[in-house]
């Protein structure tokens, strides 16, 4: 029993070492465009993830996942109907004997729930029936809330970023701890996040480009001192060795067709690998869903090999990863650019989902070609 017990235990600090995942919500009320935005950086084991569209009885949806794990289990997405949910894993409440967990969870609320209220009736349904979760959750929606659920198996609590006692700038930041019930996992990330997104909110700069550029690329040492040369341990910052997926979902104003959010989202290591938009209305470009050679998951995970220390230390060569950075937020910044002048119009006359599928087709191949010019120049 002594035995079984410490493999668990050694299971369960194994899973929270490796999904170090930081997450943020923030209403429309705290951002600069008066969207609401979910984001999230996602880590875990290092093997090839998507963006995969999945067509159901109720809503389609896209979402992030793992093939080699199956296509049931989502790990950030965003449905038809705007609604939008991520996740972090955390080790508090305890999980549930039955019923879907984490992925498979997010899975079946995004081809459910038009709405975080139906969110919110999906967890209490569920708490009678049973989980296996063990997660916090955030979620976005088309009227503009924006929650973050700590969950177990057969409990949850919920925290609105409307509500001032809770969060009087509008936003919530998480990582790998619980506020309802206490613990430290993750508190290197959850303070070096929460002060940047506090910098950034007030100085009205809240938007999905500084989540992107500043937060999910941050590159500080353990004081949070801006680090500029030499070789940086990364296991505690925000982008870490083990991070192979990056997402800003920005969401509509109450005016606006759900469809219209758009999920950013990185597939590789922030550091080597470029933001592109998508939307739910299609299936998504092959570069993109696929986790082959000529993938976009495959070519930055190549750029990433010549930026981190192949001992497994988790030093990545700051230098050279602020040289390629430049080169990849060039890229960015007109993709982001063209992105916002298509919503512009967009909002204004609705696009045929065909026109979007096209758009973001290419903005994928522009991604995947500047990656591949990068691998090429020799440093």
């Amino acid at each position: 029993m002594k035995l079984k017990a410490f493999l668990i235990f050694a299971f369960m600090l194994g899973t929270c070492l490796a999904n170090p995942c930081t997450l943020g919500v923030a209403t429309g009320e705290a951002t600069a465009d008066g969207r609401p935005m979910l984001w999230k950086t996602r880590d875990y084991e290092v093997k090839p993830n998507v963006i995969f569209f999945t067509q159901t009885d109720k809503y389609n949806f896209i979402s992030n996942i793992t093939p080699d794990y199956g296509f049931n289990q989502s790990w950030f997405g965003l449905n038809e109907k705007g609604f939008a949910i991520a996740n972090t894993f955390i080790a508090e409440f305890p999980e549930g004997t039955s019923g879907l967990g984490n992925g498979e969870f997010m899975h079946e609320a995004l081809r459910t729930c038009s709405s975080v209220n139906e969110f919110i009736e999906l967890m209490d349904s569920t708490n009678i029936a049973g989980r296996k979760t063990r997660a916090v959750f955030g979620v976005i929606d088309t009227t503009n809330a924006a929650m973050i659920f700590e969950v177990g198996g057969s409990q949850y609590r919920k925290f609105d970023a409307h509500d001032t006692t809770i969060a009087p700038d509008g936003y919530i930041i998480r990582t790998n701890f619980t506020v309802s019930k206490g613990g430290t996992r993750g508190i290197e990330r959850f303070k070096r996040s929460s002060g940047l997104v506090n910098g950034f909110y007030k100085n009205g700069k809240l938007n999905v480009k500084s989540i992107l550029q500043s937060q999910m690329r941050d590159m500080a040492d353990a004081q949070g001192n801006p680090v500029s040369s030499g070789f940086l341990n990364c296991r505690t910052n925000i982008c870490t060795p083990n991070s192979i997926a990056a997402t800003v979902i920005q969401g509509v104003k109450e005016n606006e067709p759900g469809f219209l959010t758009t999920m950013w989202a990185m597939l590789g290591n922030p550091f080597a690998s470029i933001a592109v938009p998508y939307w739910p209305v299609g299936k998504t470009p092959e570069i993109s869903s696929s986790g082959s050679g000529r993938s976009l998951y495959a070519v930055s995970g190549k750029l990433k090999a010549m930026l981190f220390d192949s001992s497994g230390t988790g030093n990545v060569d700051v230098r050279k990863t602020l040289l390629i950075q430049d080169q990849i937020f060039k890229a960015e910044d007109q993709i982001y650019l063209n992105t916002n002048g298509l919503l512009k119009r967009w909002r204004q006359e609705f696009p045929t989902y065909r026109e979007m599928l096209k758009s973001e087709k290419e903005f994928a191949d522009y991604a995947l070609k500047t990656l591949k010019k990068i691998l090429t120049v020799k440093r």
